[in-house]
């Protein structure tokens, strides 16, 4: 019976060309990502007990500082520019020249705001100053990432994969040596700009390889405003998505202390390092979600609550697992210094089920053009992320920051899907895959 059952799974999932294809892109990207998580941690680990709650409070403060304003760098052009590489693909030079040209002048203004915005702030710890305008240079590179929608537009992620996996390795041999050699905050912030310049060689000698050429790209004036047009939208959603993601760690860092905030950081550390998962599925999943709605929106719609109710069903698992877990974890790993970790991991991890779906109605939004939604629903998270920190944190802390989260990542992913029309629809497919656990209770027994 098993081996029938085994067979029966195994022909569904292989049954079309399309699907063996999507299924091989999502197996070199989980390879990818179990083994930089597994190395991820382990330096984490390593990281936060070498530099000390207030030393690694002030490090995860400066690179949420940085996260803020790498918006610039990417101008929300991620799945635009995958969209129209897989529907214009003999146009595909000049939508990624134009595309690298935005990023990399993209990079540049967000190293000039950070400067601007940095110096206003009154820091009590000098070195956070610097620290922050270092960690800026690594938007530059970021420019590169560019290539990568090539391969994803061709469901091609093994080549991303390949570099992203050496240059993630060479940083952490690298911070490893840093680390047992105890040198200074300054020369571990140097090894992540190294390894974003790394992982951008890496991604060029990929596209090589494939017998394209960067300087066969071109810049089109026409075809950056038909971008910027469309992808303005989304820059605002990321700076709303990326505030209520960082802004806690910002507003611990100025109402309470540092060491809060490297408290906090090892918890979110736990509960964010999961949220590539639903990434890289709907990332292998989007193109032919693409395909299928030009041939049939009943089947597009089957296929998108199919996927909702997946990610929903990982999304309660990994929540259920960590909250029991994130004690014995956070003790045996982190040490004495930061058990308090524990219980924001425990309550910050539920706010994955909304994360986790939320991929999914990024790439909805953008398929069906509804950009201005994405900027709705993210700013309304991130509105209600501010109020409840200003409520939350001075009382309770790294805890009150954690229920923020929770609460503002329901609201922007799930509660303002229902006041306009247009959106309901996916608000409706979520509800559906929260019952998903009831519904296939109700189903089998």
């Amino acid at each position: 019976m098993n081996q029938n059952l085994a067979s029966r799974i195994r022909e569904k999932l292989f049954s079309t060309p399309e699907k063996r294809k999507i299924l091989t892109n999502i197996s070199w990207l989980m390879g990818d990502k179990g083994i930089t998580l597994a190395l991820s941690l382990l330096l984490s680990v390593l990281l936060a007990r070498y530099l000390g709650p207030e030393q690694f409070g002030v490090y995860n403060y400066a690179l949420a500082f940085v996260s803020i304003f790498q918006i610039l760098s990417s101008l929300g052009l991620n799945g635009i520019v995958v969209r129209d590489l897989v529907e214009l693909p003999n146009q595909d030079k000049e939508i990624l020249g134009t595309s690298f040209v935005l990023r990399f002048l993209g990079s540049l203004l967000s190293i000039v705001v950070t400067i601007i915005i940095v110096t206003l702030f009154d820091h009590t710890d000098k070195q956070i100053l610097p620290l922050i305008l270092l960690l800026s240079l690594s938007n530059v590179a970021s420019a590169f990432q560019t290539v990568s929608f090539y391969f994803e537009s061709k469901v091609l992620s093994k080549y991303v994969v390949k570099a992203h996996l050496l240059s993630q390795i060479s940083y952490y041999i690298l911070l490893a040596i840093l680390i047992f050699s105890e040198a200074s905050l300054t020369f571990i912030a140097i090894t992540f700009v190294f390894q974003s310049v790394v992982n951008a060689l890496l991604l060029c000698f990929m596209y090589s390889a494939q017998k394209q050429q960067i300087f066969a790209w071109k810049f089109r004036w026409n075809r950056a405003k038909s971008l910027l047009s469309r992808s303005w939208p989304l820059i605002l959603s990321s700076f709303g998505a990326i505030i209520y993601l960082k802004i806690d760690q910002i507003m611990l860092g100025q109402m309470t202390s540092n060491t809060e905030v490297g408290v906090y950081s090892v918890a979110v550390r736990f509960s964010e390092v999961w949220y590539f998962i639903p990434n890289l599925i709907v990332a292998s999943y989007f193109p032919s979600l693409l395909k299928s709605r030009e041939k049939s929106y009943q089947e597009y719609n089957t296929r998108i609550q199919k996927l909702y109710d997946l990610l929903m069903l990982g999304a309660l698992g990994l929540s259920i697992a960590m909250t029991f877990l994130s004690s014995p974890l956070i003790n045996s790993l982190y040490g004495q210094y930061y058990q308090n970790s524990a219980i924001i991991l425990s309550i910050h991890i539920w706010a994955s089920i909304f994360i986790f779906m939320r991929a999914l109605l990024s790439k909805w939004l953008i398929a069906e053009d509804l950009y201005i939604f994405s900027f709705v629903t993210h700013s309304s998270g991130a509105i209600v992320n501010l109020i409840l920190n200003l409520f939350l944190i001075p009382s309770f802390g790294g805890i009150g920051a954690a229920i923020a989260t929770v609460i503002s990542y329901s609201v922007a992913s799930y509660v303002s899907l229902f006041f306009h029309p247009r959106t309901i629809i996916s608000g409706k497919m979520m509800t559906i895959a929260l019952l998903s656990p009831i519904r296939y209770i109700i189903k089998h027994y």
